[in-house]
């Protein structure tokens, strides 16, 4: 028997289930040449993975506690290494494409209990989700959204299932939902907001119970962060490792968002002349949306309305954090989680308009929304096929492409670990690169606004200094200022990097 206190029907999803297989599939294919994708951020994790299939703790490749990052991502990746054997490297493409087909069988399940549901909307919705370059760029990667995004669906489906039922357990599960997001990504704080907000608007509840469910939701919410953040300040007296103050201005971080904005629409993309007004515009409407129904007290429990909140508040997140504090531009992939949360919150309408309206204009508007959705389909299909053609005979751009496994620099160090005597320092201009591709440990050279750490490396009487001339961290000390700051000897060297001996202070 259906029940409205499950999202997941106990009857089989076909057209889920098809989609599912289907986002499984093409994480395969695109990791099939080279494996999955791998960054800086990834050897993070996969290190500290390996360090607790080990038993060694939770650290990453520099034996140094992990501070920088939330524990929950390599904590699983160690967990399934635990359980399979089998290494994140390999497995990575399986883990993956078996998070990307959950999130899309979650979505169509989700979709199929909307008050208004229709099944083509939903085909085309999870035609979107499966075929998009701006999740599958995140999918076929060894990043923490893979399970962030996932988790923020789920998220949303207890958040509805608690809004039908007003009980403890289902709060308390929504909070720990929160919560291990939370760990996983920092910006996971935005569903506590989210959270907090829809019981706010719940106006079913009397308000001394909506006050107490809201207080235990916080407190479940933030449980395991304030664990995390207490263990990291333990270890180095941050909470978060050391951040650096924001040096991009509000104005310029909106068209940087709202440049991804426009890359996810296909007739769009490239096309940044009123960029800056379609992001302010889509901020600005999902919060209209929030306030409209809220002051009407339409829909503020559904699933459509939990997404515009979490669209409102992640977005409204990235913004103001990226301006108060400094971190990588702000970028697809790190907005990747508000794909779907957009895509609901600006479509939810067509369900509900198509149930009111009577059969001629429904044939006449389908027509007209059919041949924009396949004008959708296709402009993300040729895109994402442009993706697979970069990638199909040479990997996935990072660590695991041929410009890095097939690097001669890289070969001989990989061979030769006789090159570097022991106990001496190595530091590297990338040194997360010469771990993962090499095995050997290094340090990462001082940052060019850390003066206390360009001094530490100044005075190290003798170490190694391994650079990999296709790295361009102009943040980063350069070739340059070390041969003038050292002695410096060359130890080996090809086209594509050098190995330094340095001693003393340079000319």
């Amino acid at each position: 028997m259906r029940t409205h206190l499950s999202f997941i029907s106990p009857r089989l999803n076909y057209d889920a289930l098809f989609f599912a297989l289907a986002g499984f599939m093409l994480v395969q294919l695109f990791a099939h040449y080279g494996g999955i994708g791998i960054s800086p951020d990834s050897v993070v994790y996969t290190s500290t993975a390996r360090s607790i299939y080990a038993h060694t703790g939770i650290r990453d490749y520099n034996h140094m506690p992990l501070i920088d990052f939330p524990v929950l991502y390599p904590l699983f990746l160690g967990t399934v290494y635990r359980i399979t054997g089998v290494d994140p490297l390999p497995a990575g493409p399986y883990i993956n494409g078996a998070l990307f087909g959950m999130l899309i069988y979650l979505c169509g399940c989700m979709m199929q209990r909307w008050k208004y549901n229709n099944r083509w909307y939903k085909i085309f919705i999870l035609g979107c989700i499966t075929i998009s370059p701006a999740l599958l760029e995140v999918y076929y990667m060894l990043w923490s959204e893979t399970l962030f995004i996932f988790l923020s669906i789920v998220f949303m489906a207890l958040l509805r299932r608690y809004c039908n039922t007003h009980s403890i357990p289902s709060l308390l599960a929504v909070g720990f939902c929160a919560s291990t997001a939370c760990i996983t990504r920092y910006a996971g704080v935005t569903l506590i907001g989210t959270g907090g907000l829809i019981l706010l608007m719940d106006n079913t509840l009397p308000w001394k119970k909506k006050a107490a469910h809201i207080i235990l939701f916080g407190f479940t919410a933030i449980s395991l962060l304030v664990i995390n953040l207490y263990v990291n300040f333990g270890y180095s007296h941050t909470l978060t490792g050391p951040r650096e103050k924001g040096i991009t201005p509000f104005s310029a971080n909106l068209h940087y968002f709202s440049t991804v904005m426009c890359d996810w629409l296909p007739f769009m993309r490239n096309h940044y002349g009123i960029a800056s007004l379609i992001g302010g515009a889509l901020v600005a409407g999902s919060a209209c949306l929030i306030g409209y129904r809220w002051l009407r007290n339409k829909n503020v429990r559904s699933y459509e309305n939990i997404a515009t909140v979490f669209f409102f508040g992640y977005a409204a997140f990235m913004l103001l954090s990226a301006t108060i504090s400094r971190y990588e531009t702000i970028n697809s992939r790190l907005l990747s989680p508000l794909y779907i949360p957009l895509l609901w919150t600006f479509t939810s309408w067509v369900p509900v308009v198509f149930k009111r309206l009577n059969r001629t204009v429904r044939v006449r508007l389908g027509v007209a929304l059919t041949a924009g959705g396949l004008f959708f389909w296709a402009g993300e299909y040729a895109f994402s096929r442009y993706m697979y053609n970069e990638v199909r005979d040479f990997g996935i751009a990072g660590y695991t492409d041929d410009s890095w496994r097939l690097s001669p620099f890289c070969q001989y160090l990989k061979q030769h670990h006789e090159l570097f005597k022991p106990n001496y320092s190595i530091f590297s201009n990338a040194s997360d690169a010469l771990y993962f591709v090499t095995g050997v440990t290094g340090i990462s050279l001082p940052h060019t606004n850390s003066p206390g750490d360009i001094n530490d490396y100044v005075t190290n009487p003798e170490h190694y200094v391994v650079w990999f001339r296709n790295v361009d961290d102009q943040d980063l000390l350069s070739e340059q200022y070390i041969r003038q700051s050292k002695h410096t000897e060359v130890v080996y060297e090809t086209t594509d990097g050098v190995v330094y001996w340095c001693t003393g202070p340079g000319k």
